[in-house]
């Protein structure tokens, strides 16, 4: 408990400790060396009452007592180099991590869901027409195909049918039969954003300029936009042709495929045709079941045929596609759901997909040129001469002292020294193979200066930022400091513990207490028979003469010691030593005591009481560590100061 209120004080009062000082911003109290302002000492008085309407004077010095035993001991954490500890640098960077994450969020993850969403509820026919042009390519075969699609653009411009051009002159395949035609797609359906962007900010029968994926170069012509006709299942029956097929079998399987849908118009049973006929055997044991799909995922006649049957149960008359014939009943149709809906799972699939990873670059780049961002190259070549070959191994430590710390960033008005930038490469190294000091150190830099970026933008974009990092730095620093003083100390101290114990044993006593037993019996001959042979035979032996049958024991015994007030049935006859009277209920079975021994108050032993023990041993440990602090860091309070605070 002591632990869990420590732990919620620092969360309460860290958040204040970089409240903005003005020059009318008077100090409360100092300690040692440093101050505290009225504005910081308000600031979490009020988050930690937010109740109080009123500040009585008596409400605020006993608060002021706490924070001032706080700051004191995140000084002290402080000045023995706490926040230098690998363990408590890792934790630290693990947060500091998942805080940066949160507001990258914070930025960009709301908008990018909200337009992925707005995206999802239309539905875009496109055209397309792709120019190969492999990654990292060499640049005069990336110009080339970068002219060739800025000539192919050209002609449609100047009037030739994209299908007419696309069917020429595209590199993907497919367009040779359908003319660059992809059908209708959504959002998240294709893996390029930079294709998707075009298909959905192009206007409708005009075409993009070229964009760019690892396939090559694209020119998109968006044809048709509608609203979302979202996913549907279906169940279908083919008969099958195959892409070589006679005009005579194309015939033949047209003439199975209408007799098959006139007896489904007779009433017959789709699963029953289906099974005897479909020659997708995978789905015809299941009545034809396909799994549920969206736009785009089928070819075009199957997929157009299957949105437009109206309501479930609806039967498509034959639809001929590349694979044969199909006979289509829908089984269900799921719309789009409203945002709040799917929003969460929307947002998880915003977070893996590449539209993110662009988003959070772009931001980046905004950062740089908004808040200023300038490297050292030079500078941080000379990094690599410190590191060593325990970097392969991540054991690594940079060097107590550099013989030249200089800059090797600067963000704004803030400078990042090379002692900066190695103490993040030892904080974040792992094991590696390979690679020579220099690449590891554009490894680590690329990251480290992300790192620092997204730092000085949140903290000048959110106030609360800074807040956030303070308080979880330094309530880490306190934890692990007030464990190594108080709450290990107090279980792993045990000469200190008995000392203690012996010194304030009499604070936790044991009143007057008995030992009796108490005897469960079936019936009252039975218990009289308990009663003479107590005096001969132990109840060890009662029980064994008497409880012949285990499923029907006659005699039950609990011994133990009791205070007043523990059991009803030994507190009637706790004065007296031997047998109570005999209680029966009801149903004749009987209940009696019989109390052997008498017991004076006593104090308890240390492992009777231990826990109360060692919470109080950490009281009077924390106690003598606040008088030694503030006889180390003296304390002053502006007496004037802290009365205008009352009112």
């Amino acid at each position: 408990m002591k632990k869990f209120y420590s732990i919620v004080f620092v969360m309460l009062a860290t958040t204040g400790i970089l409240s903005a000082q003005h020059a009318d911003d008077p100090v409360l109290f100092t300690f040692g060396n440093e101050s505290v302002t009225v504005s910081e000492f308000q600031y979490v008085y009020n988050k930690s009452n937010p109740n109080h309407n009123s500040q009585n004077i008596q409400d605020i010095k006993d608060y002021l007592e706490l924070y001032i035993n706080f700051k004191l001991k995140v000084k002290e954490a402080r000045d023995l180099r706490i926040d230098t500890l690998e363990k408590v640098q890792n934790e630290l960077n693990i947060y500091q991590s998942q805080l940066l994450q949160s507001y990258i969020d914070k930025e960009i993850l709301d908008a990018l869901t909200q337009s992925t969403y707005d995206r999802l509820t239309k539905d875009v026919k496109v055209s397309h027409i792709m120019v190969s042009v492999k990654p990292g390519a060499p640049p005069a075969d990336t110009l080339r195909a970068y002219n060739k699609i800025m000539n192919l653009r050209n002609r449609i411009i100047k009037g030739e049918a994209f299908d007419k051009v696309a069917k020429e002159a595209s590199d993907d395949q497919s367009a040779k039969e359908n003319g660059g035609n992809i059908g209708y797609i959504t959002a998240l359906q294709i893996p390029f954003l930079s294709f998707e962007d075009a298909a959905y900010n192009t206007p409708v029968g005009t075409v993009s300029m070229p964009i760019r994926t690892r396939l090559g170069y694209h020119l998109v012509m968006p044809t048709d936009i509608i609203p979302a006709r979202g996913k549907i299942m279906v169940a279908h029956i083919l008969i099958e042709t195959g892409p070589k097929a006679s005009k005579e079998n194309i015939d033949a399987a047209r003439e199975k495929a209408q007799m098959i849908y006139e007896k489904l118009k007779q009433g017959a049973d789709f699963d029953e045709l289906a099974a005897q006929y479909s020659d997708d055997k995978q789905t015809a044991k299941s009545g034809g079941k396909l799994p549920v799909f969206g736009v785009g995922r089928m070819v075009a006649p199957f997929e157009q045929a299957a949105f437009s049957l109206q309501k479930d149960g609806d039967i498509s008359a034959p639809v001929q596609t590349q694979f044969g014939f199909h006979i289509i009943k829908r089984l269900q149709k799921i719309d789009i759901q409203p945002y709040e809906t799917i929003k969460d799972d929307l947002e998880k699939r915003v977070k893996k997909d590449n539209r993110y990873k662009e988003a959070q670059q772009h931001l980046l780049a905004q950062y740089k040129k908004e808040y200023g961002y300038m490297e050292f190259p030079s500078r941080l070549d000379a990094c690599s001469v410190y590191l060593d070959s325990s970097i392969y191994k991540g054991k690594w430590h940079q060097p107590a002292q550099l013989e030249n710390d200089q800059a090797i960033l600067m963000i704004g008005d803030k400078s990042y020294y090379q002692s900066d930038f190695l103490n993040f490469i030892q904080i974040n190294q792992s094991k590696i193979r390979s690679g020579n000091f220099n690449s590891i150190i554009q490894q680590h830099y690329k990251q480290f200066s992300l790192q620092k970026l997204e730092e000085f933008a949140f903290a000048n974009r959110y106030p609360e930022y800074a807040y956030l990092a303070k308080e979880y730095v330094d309530g880490t620093l306190l934890f692990k400091l007030t464990e190594d003083k108080v709450w290990s100390k107090a279980m792993q101290d045990s000469t200190g513990l008995n000392e203690y114990y012996e010194n304030h044993k009499t604070e936790y006593m044991w009143g007057k207490r008995v030992q009796a037993a108490i005897y469960q019996v079936s019936d009252i001959k039975s218990a009289k028979k308990i009663k003479r042979w107590s005096k001969k035979m132990t109840k060890e032996e009662i029980m064994l003469k008497l409880n012949t049958d285990p499923s029907h024991p006659v005699v039950n015994i609990t011994e133990n010691l009791y205070e007043k007030g523990q059991d009803s049935l030994v507190d009637q006859n706790f004065e007296t030593i031997g047998w109570s009277d005999m209680q029966v209920s009801d149903s004749g079975t009987v209940s009696m005591v019989w109390v052997k021994k008498q017991f004076d108050a006593m104090p308890k032993s240390l492992d009777e009481a231990k826990g109360y023990f060692i919470s109080d041993y950490q009281d009077y440990l924390e106690k003598a560590w606040i008088k030694a602090l503030r006889k180390k860091y003296p304390v002053k309070i502006n007496t004037s100061v802290l009365q205008s605070l009352a009112h």
